[in-house]
């Protein structure tokens, strides 16, 4: 039976999103406390594993979301935070901090006031993290250049008919399986929920799909690989007269033969997109009854402890097999707020319910939120619960005992800075496709950036990779392509699981790596794989030494052998 050892790390404290502030490769703390006007920031602390407060800052009002940004890519991670005004509309800040000996202080920047909370996307032009502000007269991009805001209109994205829904209105994710992130947008049209798909052009974003899904009250939506097809589907949960009920829009594009994408010359498009992303086809869409899950459930949409933010709903690959998991936040029939955990099961071809760590979740107190991290940089993903313990909010981890054969890559991913290895926050959008163990699987992932829901998502990107031993082949990052930085960087040198990489992505698909080993966890198996590819480059090299003795001439060959880590 599965153990999940817990442990409290921060008392009175909501967590509301992950950040690496202090570029120390940590997942800091970014929350409030018991008064939601006061922000607090916690560090994780090596030497005495604990996390310890490092900045404080008290407010006015009551902070509704807050939002991790690198908005110059230069390294130096920022905060986005919205406050709610009675009149419904949010009123936004920039806090740029300064670390000075040690210190963290910070200049507030004012932004325009909008109708519904900002998130983050990815500036067609330079490939810069940029803000969607949705204003009471037009939607506008955010940029950020040498201290300086700009603001840019953007046209033709929503019509007269059409509002953003205020709590959680986009995302910003890779649906045509191009590597390309599509800018998402959810409408409230005619008194239904729309999802409008638009793709990047040069000259800023076209409409590509749109769908009606429904004319009941959603909860966040949220994307990813769960039919393990290495396309991103969709799935969110609608309060339907009947019950809730767990919608899924599987992506109607497939893939080819996961080897034939290790030839550069093989088109990333996926087959079928031009029949549309998504589908209300049977085949396509899948209702899932919440109550058949788990009798009397009542689903949560609105966290009342964080000022009602969107939320209750998370995804991540707790397992590390490289399907992410569902986790719902729900009211049982005592109506005590539990997680419900849920997976994939491609045989039933339907969602179950995760049972090896279900009976792990039961706490006694009410939970708020659910995310998992890999705090102790030790190889696994930790969960993380925010729950309330006699009337006070703590954040408790459970020590992950899931799977201990299976092995990750993680991924963070900026732009080049100027003799600097600081990388800040993941560029929002940036799509990864994995290609492994000799070419026979595939695993595709994107960081979709903090957005205007609760949904716990890092600055790394986690792609996991079950118990192989295989080599990695192939690394494909995809990034808006309408600017000097190439649309596709091809990664095909030598790396070992468990590596934990920052990428630095230069003009014209130039990048360099910073990589970090965790061996606690898997040190010997991944010994095993270094001497195997030793071994076989080693091998590689007598050969061509015994076909230069044999022809008696210099065999010139610009990186022939891809030696272990050139690219590190």
């Amino acid at each position: 039976m599965v153990s999940f050892p817990m442990k409290t790390l921060i008392k009175n404290f909501f967590l509301m999103a992950y950040a690496d502030i202090f570029n120390k490769r940590h997942y800091d703390m970014v929350g409030v406390g018991s008064d939601s006007r006061q922000l607090l920031i916690y560090a994780y602390d090596d030497n005495y594993d604990i996390y310890k407060q490092k900045f404080s800052y008290n407010f006015d009002n009551k902070i509704f979301s807050i939002i991790p940004c690198d908005l110059e890519s230069n390294g130096n991670t920022g905060l986005i935070i919205s406050f709610k005004t009675e009149e419904n509309y949010f009123e936004n800040i920039l806090l740029d901090f300064k670390k000075e000996k040690g210190n963290l202080n910070v200049d507030i920047i004012d932004l325009e006031n909008t109708i519904s909370a900002p998130f983050l996307f990815t500036n067609w032009e330079n490939a810069k993290p940029a803000v969607f502000l949705d204003t009471s007269k037009n939607i506008k991009m955010l940029c950020m250049n040498d201290g300086t805001i700009s603001y840019e209109i953007l046209k033709n994205l929503i019509n007269e008919d059409e509002r953003l829904k205020n709590d959680h209105a986009s995302t910003f994710v890779d649906l045509t399986g191009n590597l390309q992130s599509d800018l998402c947008l959810f409408v409230n049209k005619n008194g239904s929920t729309w999802l409008k798909v638009f793709e990047s052009k040069p000259n800023g974003f076209n409409l590509l799909f749109e769908i009606e899904l429904t004319n009941n009250k959603i909860g966040p939506v949220l994307f990813g690989d769960f039919t393990n097809s290495g396309m991103n589907s969709m799935i969110f949960v609608e309060d339907d007269p009947n019950g809730p009920v767990l919608n899924l829009y599987i992506n109607k594009g497939r893939r080819e033969n996961p080897i034939h994408y290790k030839s550069l010359k093989v088109s990333l498009e996926a087959i079928n997109i031009e029949k549309g992303l998504f589908s209300k086809d049977s085949l396509y869409h899948k209702k899932i009854p919440i109550n058949s899950l788990y009798p009397k459930a009542q689903a949560i949409y609105n966290l009342e402890e964080l000022n009602n933010i969107s939320g209750g709903i998370y995804v991540t690959d707790i397992d590390l097999d490289g399907t992410p998991e569902i986790f719902l936040l729900i009211k049982n029939e005592h109506s005590k707020k539990i997680i419900l955990p849920l997976k994939f099961n491609n045989t039933l071809n339907d969602f179950i319910i995760y049972d090896e760590i279900n009976a792990y979740l039961r706490v006694e107190d009410v939970v708020i939120s659910f995310s998992t991290v890999d705090y102790r940089n030790k190889g696994k993903e930790d969960i993380i619960l925010n729950i309330i313990e006699n009337g006070s909010p703590i954040i408790i981890a459970y020590e992950n005992t899931l799977n201990k054969a299976n092995m990750k890559l993680s991924l963070t991913t900026s732009l080049i800075n100027k003799g600097s290895n600081k990388y800040g926050m993941s560029l929002p959008g940036i799509s990864y496709m994995l290609i492994f163990n000799d070419g026979n699987n595939l695993k595709i992932s994107t960081n979709f950036g903090s957005g205007p829901f609760l949904h716990l998502v890092s600055q790394t990107s986690t792609i996991g990779l079950g118990d192989s031993a295989f080599m990695i082949n192939i690394l494909r990052i995809g990034i808006s392509e309408h600017n000097k930085h190439k649309d596709i960087y091809f990664i095909d040198n030598s790396i070992i699981q468990n590596f934990d990489l920052i990428i630095f992505l230069g003009e014209y698909g130039k990048y360099k790596i910073v990589a970090f080993f965790n061996t606690s966890e898997y040190t010997f198996k991944i010994l095993i794989v270094l001497i195997t590819v030793i071994s076989v480059n080693l091998l590689f090299l007598l050969i061509l030494y015994w076909r230069q003795s044999k022809h008696q001439k210099i065999i010139r060959s610009k990186d022939s052998t891809h030696p272990l880590f050139r690219s590190l």
